[in-house]
């Protein structure tokens, strides 16, 4: 069965493939989405070279079944959709989520005595799905081993500095990355690597205890809570392109290198979306 729960501040509302006050008839725009070639031509030469792929903006049409006495139900939808809306998407064990904009809503077709027809298009700028949740890892700091029914002697913790992180979507994607301060240290730098496209980037900072270092590789951005954007900006070394640092489909070994005996000190966690083609197939 397929459920769709569209949810925003305005609240949530859901939508069900054959149970429900509101029944889902038919869906568009959940697989493989529109692209757009760019191309030319060459004298002599059959046909044509392709030269740059677009994934373009994804457009998803809904149709659903609404009993007529349930106006109150369709006002709220109507609420809800006038801002942009989390869609969360389930169909049999798969789960997908995409941000959209509703862009047309008709509920004037009537069914009969007793039920009309909803239809509702979104239009997705970001034409890719993602997980539910963010995949968030801690890749730099301790980590608790202590289980219930332990036995001595053992290891309560352990250090990380790194690890196989696994890319499960269909795309390359570029992580958000916080270097947070726990204590006083002598940190000068952290060298986060990617061991598996052997591409890297070098912050050259002091950490304060309290301080969250942000480094946005989409968005190409360098932020603190202490120091100023200028500053961060300088510290990335001369030589180190945020573009750089991105997690290839499947696995990624991840190295973090801290400059400075910091071990409980400072913790590194690493966040990002695993992006998908398609939600429903």
């Amino acid at each position: 069965m397929t459920k769709i729960l569209f949810e925003n501040e305005l609240g949530s509302f859901s939508l069900y493939g054959g149970s429900g006050d509101i029944n889902i008839l038919e869906i568009e725009g959940l697989g493989f989405g529109e692209r757009t070639f760019t191309n030319v031509t060459f004298n002599n030469m059959p046909g044509h070279k392709t030269t740059n792929i677009t994934e373009n903006a994804r457009t998803i049409t809904i149709s659903c079944d609404v009993k007529h006495d349930e106006r109150e139900k369709i006002e709220h939808i109507i609420r809800v959709l006038s801002k942009e809306v989390n869609i969360y998407v389930e169909s049999n064990s798969k789960k997908r989520k995409i941000i959209g904009n509703c862009s047309s809503f008709n509920d004037g077709k009537k069914q009969g005595k007793l039920h009309r027809t909803l239809t509702m298009q979104f239009v997705c700028d970001n034409p890719y799905f993602t997980d539910f949740q963010t995949t968030k890892i801690t890749s730099l700091g301790t980590t608790d081993r202590l289980t219930d029914g332990f036995v001595l002697p053992m290891v309560f913790t352990d250090f990380t500095n790194g690890g196989k992180i696994q890319n499960k979507g269909d795309i390359n994607v570029f992580p958000v990355i916080r270097v947070i301060g726990y204590d006083e240290n002598n940190i000068s730098g952290i060298l986060i690597e990617n061991k598996t496209t052997k591409k890297s980037i070098l912050l050259n900072t002091t950490v304060s205890e309290g301080e969250v270092i942000t480094i946005d590789i989409l968005k190409r951005k360098i932020s603190s809570t202490i120091k100023e954007e200028l500053e961060m900006l300088s510290a990335l070394d001369i030589d180190s392109y945020l573009s750089d640092l991105y997690f290839e489909k499947g696995q990624n070994d991840i190295l973090i290198t801290p400059y400075g005996d910091v071990q409980d000190k400072i913790g590194v966690t690493i966040e990002f979306d695993n992006q998908y083609l398609e939600a429903v197939i």
